[in-house]
């Protein structure tokens, strides 16, 4: 008899894709039903609208007065996208780029399609799940390798780790010892669990180059709204490529940017942070105590979690919750050879079905 997941009376639990489950605001629809309504579907300027940009402005670089609208932000179609252009910008072929693990599995990929080397440095793992990189190895991988670019994911997707800002400023003053860029991937900026510790980080260094995005932060992530923050001379540049590979970010998405209240866009993300923040802590609660070890996370919608005790690879146990349990999650191994014993996990689920779906896992692992 095939056996298969088509078979199973049990449902089956995705938390394998990072697609936020929380309803975008209401006033969000609205502004796309406006859009709609005014027929808002042509060519918008290639950098976004003067009135996109001066609300991207308002509402992420507020107090950031080196950062101008028209000549320091570029909106693009997602922070992948985002990435890629920069990389595109900055770089010529055969050129380096630097990341640590663990490392968002988009970036070897978005590396090596335009022609780059890519190299990573590890983290060490303390016994309380936090992640700590000695900065004189990273200056070392640097000066040996001839690192172009290091790119910084910060919160880190799929551990949850923040940066501080003094960590980051002793990085980039290592990284512009040897002319190195430092792109800052901030998709997870507005879903950091303490929202008394602002990330924010000034791009007064020219070298710096910070992309974002409201997919995650407004549940969105299917209208592609996302950002360039960086030194005019850049973004000019960017602007440039852009307008030959993309020609605009879509006009919907423009329109939204232009419209998105402040209020709505701040009250959901902190609301948005805080269900985050409560969901993570009640399953680090359900795994105390267990041989599953977790990554402690400070943001995002993600954990790490050690599956060591059980099976050799994070593949094999991700075979294990699909076959017996019908839970889809990611091996570790495609964010870092460090990470293979791991899975990620979406914490995607309301509250109590999450608590629900690990104390399954765990009743199954120790069965």
């Amino acid at each position: 008899m095939k056996v298969g997941l088509t078979e199973s009376k049990i449902p089956v639990t995705n938390l394998a894709i990072g697609v936020p489950d929380l309803k975008c605001p209401d006033e969000v629809v609205a502004v796309i039903q406006q859009a709609a309504a005014e027929f808002q579907f042509s060519y918008v300027p290639s950098k976004g609208s003067r009135k996109a940009l001066l609300n991207l402005k308002n509402l992420l670089f507020k107090n950031e007065s080196n950062i101008l609208p028209e000549k320091n932000l570029l909106l693009v179609n997602g922070a992948k996208y985002g990435i890629y252009l920069s990389l595109k910008t900055i770089c010529n072929d055969g050129d380096s780029v630097l990341a640590m693990q663990p490392y968002w599995l988009s970036y070897p990929e978005i590396i090596y399609s335009l022609g780059l080397k890519y190299h990573s440095c590890n983290p060490t793992i303390a016994a309380s799940g936090t992640l700590d990189f000695d900065l004189s190895e990273i200056e070392k991988t640097v000066r040996e390798k001839n690192i172009t670019a290091f790119v910084l994911n910060n919160p880190n997707n799929p551990s949850g780790k923040v940066f501080e800002l003094d960590w980051i400023v002793k990085l980039n003053s290592i990284l512009k010892k040897y002319n190195c860029w430092l792109l800052i991937d901030e998709v997870y900026r507005e879903l950091v669990f303490n929202r008394n510790k602002p990330n924010n980080f000034s791009i007064e260094d020219e070298n710096i180059i910070r992309i974002g995005s409201l997919s995650k932060s407004l549940s969105i992530p299917g209208l592609r709204l996302g950002y360039i923050a960086a030194s005019g001379i850049m973004i000019a540049q960017a602007d440039l490529f852009n307008q030959h590979i993309e020609t605009c970010v879509n006009s919907l998405s423009c329109y939204l940017m232009e419209n998105l209240p402040e209020e709505t866009f701040h009250t959901f993300t902190q609301n948005s942070s805080a269900i985050y923040r409560s969901r993570f802590e009640a399953v680090q609660k359900i795994l105390a105590g267990s041989k599953l070890k977790m990554l402690l996370s400070e943001a995002s919608f993600y954990v790490l979690v050690d599956f060591g005790s059980y099976f050799k690879s994070g593949g094999e146990a991700c075979d294990f919750l699909s076959r017996e349990l019908n839970i889809h999650a990611v091996p570790g191994l495609p964010y870092g050879n460090q990470f293979e014993q791991y899975i990620r996990i979406c914490l995607t689920l309301p509250e109590n079905m999450l608590v629900e779906k690990f104390q399954l896992i765990l009743n199954k692992l120790d069965a």
